[in-house]
């Protein structure tokens, strides 16, 4: 089935009036919360595309770049047409401090925004009951006079979610065929950004999150306890301070790598997710999010 990008747009453009923007509340149905990323990707599938996490998360515009030749095509500006969309910040850019537009032909763009960006939306936070006019038509060269890199994609038409591929089952005679059910072990190579940090109990433990490692919305069963961290740079080099520390751009550019081997707890078959103890704690991610590997 080819990519619909008729529908694409309809999608976009059905929001203008009834969606809020929120950045923290972004997957929320009741009321209707959207960020820039968020919208695309409900647009997307809409078109035929389909670019949520297998936990039913839509990605940030990190995500959606780590989708480059799954679901996405490299393109140029001059390529560029109705349908395609830009990714803005790059990897560095992390899902706060990026942006992503679809064209709405070779010269006007579609996005959802907050109040700031082109003059477009209305910022509002979870408390609020008034739908606002959050998804803006227009031109986007004001958007390229932001100076933010730009990397432009053609949604590829097609199936399933990044993450689809069903990686678990009940019984495993084969420690390391990275097929996983409780009782195997695992790692999480590589590093992932730090989307936020949370103080959670009464003891004063600071807890990691990570959206595409996580599964289900931000809370106690998908924290990753600081302690069982290393604080990276975005080059995956550990940091001086290892502090986690609260400074001025700290969150925009924090990685992290798990330090140790991990068990698999639990597991839900049927959504293909697993929990995994860490630190005595339980952390429930999808079985094939990336990075993570069955070990002996």
């Amino acid at each position: 089935m080819a990519y619909n990008v008729a529908s694409a747009i309809a999608n976009m453009r059905s929001g203008k009036g009834r969606t809020i923007y929120s950045m923290n509340y972004r997957q929320n149905e009741n009321p209707r919360m959207r960020d820039c990323s968020s919208s695309i990707a409900e647009a997307l599938l809409a078109g035929g595309v389909n670019v949520y996490y297998a936990n039913g998360m839509a990605p940030n515009t990190v995500g959606m770049l780590q989708m480059e030749g799954t679901k996405f095509q490299r393109i140029t500006e001059a390529q560029a047409h109705a349908g395609d969309i830009c990714i803005m910040g790059g990897r560095g850019g992390n899902g706060g401090a990026g942006h992503v537009f679809m064209l709405t032909s070779d010269s006007d763009e579609i996005e959802c925004t907050p109040n700031g960006w082109n003059g477009a939306g209305v910022y509002v936070d979870a408390s609020s009951v008034v739908t606002v006019y959050a998804i803006n038509e227009g031109n986007y060269g004001y958007l390229k006079t932001i100076g933010w890199q730009m990397d432009w994609f053609r949604p590829i038409a097609g199936g399933t979610a990044t993450n689809g591929s069903h990686a678990i089952q009940k019984s495993n005679s084969n420690p390391v065929d990275q097929v996983l059910d409780i009782g195997s072990k695992v790692r999480f190579d590589g590093f992932y950004h730090l989307d936020s940090m949370q103080e959670y109990g009464d003891e004063g433990k600071y807890y990691a999150y990570n959206q595409q490692i996580s599964y289900g919305l931000p809370d106690y069963n998908n924290y990753i306890p600081i302690s069982e961290l290393t604080e990276v740079d975005k080059n995956g080099k550990s940091t001086k301070d290892q502090l986690f520390d609260f400074k001025p751009g700290w969150l925009e550019n924090t990685y992290f790598r798990f330090n140790g081997t991990y068990k698999v707890i639990d597991i839900d078959e049927e959504n293909n997710a697993v929990c995994i103890e860490i630190g005595g704690e339980p952390l429930w991610t999808t079985a094939t999010v990336s990075g993570l590997k069955e070990v002996k």
